[in-house]
């Protein structure tokens, strides 16, 4: 799947139950979707050409796309970089000691499982440790963390959706989830992802009406953005991606 559209379908799904915190906690809300933004292409770190070491984020358009390429873009080669070669290539080096097997650093395999997103998890928490501490203030490292690792997911999740599909047991297993997404680029590339994008973009907007509702409170409407986004995805999953179990 194209780079763009996992960060449009990771950050469309955030956003759902955050809505109604942008006015009341902005720069957490913030913070945890640049953790979104970077957790949802770090996966594609296994591949050098991929949209994570990139200044531009190439395909985004409009203004949502002029944000992300001028504020959160010029960050992801940081994080790309960092993580191919201090986080990819020695946990795949030390499993490959440990388990005595060749552990593979090709695209989806380790970086697209389940193992995989907590080594990266874990590791790029420790790294950002240091940075909090230059900084002074821990209080925006859960929240950035929390964005970093549902980005990541997202990412497990979509790229299931395509018929190359995703071990997530890797390496211990086998077992994979794949659907009926095409996924090469061009005129060809299958465009059901970019309906999904309109849907969550209809969806938005329905919430930022509800969350200045008086009537409703903030805990209300978080509850239902996440409800509602947890039910498009799992008809987007099982019914239009078909995705099953191989």
């Amino acid at each position: 799947m194209l780079g763009r559209r996992h960060l449009l379908l990771s950050l469309g799904t955030a956003v759902a139950p955050l809505m109604p915190l942008i006015m009341e906690m902005p720069i957490a809300v913030a913070v945890t979707l640049l953790g979104v933004a970077v957790g949802s292409l770090i996966p594609d770190s296994d591949t050098s050409g991929s949209t994570v070491f990139r200044l531009q984020v190439p395909g985004l358009r409009g203004r949502i796309g002029k944000v992300i390429n001028n504020s959160v873009a010029p960050l992801l080669p940081v994080f790309g970089y960092i993580s191919r070669y201090t986080i990819l290539f020695p946990v795949t080096w030390l499993l490959d000691h440990l388990l005595d097997e060749d552990v593979s650093r090709g695209h989806r395999d380790f970086s697209h499982s389940l193992t995989g997103a907590g080594s990266f998890l874990l590791l790029t928490s420790v790294y950002l440790f240091p940075v909090a501490l230059w900084l002074g203030s821990f209080d925006l490292l859960p929240w950035f963390v929390s964005g970093y690792a549902f980005g990541f997911l997202m990412h497990l999740l979509q790229d299931s959706c395509t018929v190359s599909g995703i071990r997530w047991l890797y390496p211990f297993r086998s077992l994979k989830l794949s659907g009926s997404l095409v996924t090469r680029s061009g005129s060809q590339s299958d465009r059901r992802p970019e309906y999904l994008v309109y849907v969550l973009g209809i969806l938005l907007s329905g919430l930022a009406a509800a969350s200045v509702n008086p009537s409703l409170t903030t805990s209300y409407v978080s509850f239902l953005g996440a409800f509602l986004v947890s039910v498009l995805w799992a008809v987007f999953v099982s019914g239009v991606a078909s995705v099953r179990i191989d």
